[in-house]
């Protein structure tokens, strides 16, 4: 009888250290244990570079939603050093020049008349990047960018070094049949990034040749910077599927941003990859972009 008595207490408080065992595990919101392996259903965590300073916006979101509430705003941001251009730009051709909101996307004949068709400007298009210099571990990234609508015509790519007289990358990339997310990789243009140096990577829709402060633009700032041994390892030693935790940690932005965005083309239907990626667009201030990713 004592033993079954002493069998019984013993049940109870195995049972009682079990659960309290359960409910003190960590919570799957914490970024990393220290084994360095992730949660599998964890959001990830962005932590900007050190030395970025908050106050000082870079990024530059053309349309949506502006501080002063006008939704025709280009910007967001304080003004940023050569986005306003001479009529003449190298190699770059165009259709006429239309003022105003809207530019000529094509031509339909009515009767002996030929009447302009008119396409309106997107209400957004955004660089998909921090709102301070995000860092990449490539010297040839691929940058990331959204727009809400429809844009048949051409839109101008640059890529400028800080300071320096001409830019890196000064050419026209095709425009979109439909609103979303779009890439750019550096390596199609042949141009790779020095180590520790800022870049600001423009894009613009023209409205006027002769008024380029009409543009309708959208900017962001990249640094190339190479990981260090500790952090060498770390990303060796992760799968390729949690890798965009590490990016996102660390502060590589665009290398966490394109791991993702991987992982979501190969499983599209995953959406738990999604939720993540808008997680990280609000986490910089991408709302409307994180709604996107929602839908």
């Amino acid at each position: 009888m004592e033993f079954i008595v002493s069998s019984k207490k013993r049940s109870i408080v195995f049972c009682i250290v079990v659960f309290l065992l359960a409910i003190c595990q960590p919570s799957p919101a914490v970024s990393q244990s220290k084994a360095g392996v992730f949660v599998a259903n964890e959001i990830p965590v962005y932590n900007p570079p050190k030395g970025a300073n908050k106050g000082n916006k870079t990024r530059m979101e053309a349309g949506g939603e502006s501080d002063s509430g006008d939704s025709s705003a280009t910007s967001r941001a304080p003004s940023v050093r050569g986005l306003t251009r001479a009529p003449s730009v190298r190699g770059l051709t165009r259709g006429p020049s239309i003022r105003g909101l809207t530019r000529a996307a094509s031509v339909r004949t009515s009767g002996d008349q030929d009447e302009q068709a008119f396409t309106p400007l997107p209400s957004r298009m955004s660089p998909l990047a921090p709102e301070n210099t995000g860092l990449t571990l490539t010297n040839q990234p691929v940058l990331q960018w959204y727009i809400s609508d429809p844009w048949p015509d051409n839109i101008e790519f640059r890529l400028n070094r800080l300071k320096a007289p001409e830019p890196d990358i000064d050419t026209n990339i095709r425009g979109t049949d439909k609103g979303g997310i779009y890439r750019i990789s550096l390596a199609d243009h042949n141009v790779s990034l020095k180590p520790g140096v800022d870049y600001e990577w423009v894009l613009a829709i023209v409205n006027d040749e002769e008024e380029r402060s009409a543009d309708f633009t959208a900017c962001a700032r990249i640094r190339y910077v190479k990981p260090d041994e500790e952090l060498s390892k770390r990303i060796m030693n992760t799968p390729k599927e949690k890798l965009y935790h590490v990016y996102a940690d660390q502060g590589y932005w665009y290398d966490a941003l394109e791991n993702l965005s991987q992982l979501i083309d190969a499983r599209p239907g995953d959406n738990t990859l999604r939720r993540h990626r808008a997680e990280l667009f609000r986490q910089v201030g991408l709302e409307m972009e994180a709604d996107y990713d929602n839908q």
